[in-house]
């Protein structure tokens, strides 16, 4: 079975991640939105929103029925009581999916707040990792990069 591809923008909570792929979709509510000639499955929920549907989610993607996602995830890797959940489901996103996580670096309303290095190591373990060039940006410029990112990892 061919792997589907999952694109995930990453960011702690408020940090801009709803509103990123709000922007990427123009608002639309759909669960399925169209560019590039390519049609993806969205799901704006993190895991810091609602963490077991997540991590649920996350463990029944199914290429077959969802072969490109984009979904909305939270690093909480430096949570004790979170990290096995998160690395388990990611683990398992790993085995159907090929990864591409874009994360927002700082919190967009406060740059001292921002991921670390270990957190984006974690992150190296399970896919290919992208950043944001400009903690700062409005939504739209995020959205803007984030679809960049997207297209260059669909490999159009």
């Amino acid at each position: 079975m061919a792997k589907g591809k999952a694109f995930i923008v990453v960011g702690h909570a408020h940090w801009g991640k709803s509103k990123t792929l709000r922007a990427l979709t123009r608002g639309a509510l759909s669960r399925w939105f169209e560019f590039s000639s390519h049609r993806f499955w969205v799901k704006r929920m993190s895991n810091d929103d609602v963490p077991e549907e997540m991590y649920k989610l996350l463990n029944d993607l199914d290429p077959k029925d969802k072969p490109l996602v984009i979904l909305a995830l939270c690093p909480t890797f430096e949570n004790p009581d979170e990290r096995e959940k998160l690395t388990n489901a990611l683990q398992k996103l790993k085995s159907d999916y090929q990864i591409f996580f874009f994360v927002l670096p700082a919190a967009y309303l406060d740059q001292k707040k921002q991921i670390s290095n270990k957190e984006k190591e974690s992150l190296e373990g399970f896919g290919t990792v992208g950043e944001l060039s400009s903690p700062g940006a409005e939504c739209e410029q995020r959205a803007k990069e984030f679809r960049k990112f997207i297209t260059k990892n669909l490999g159009v």
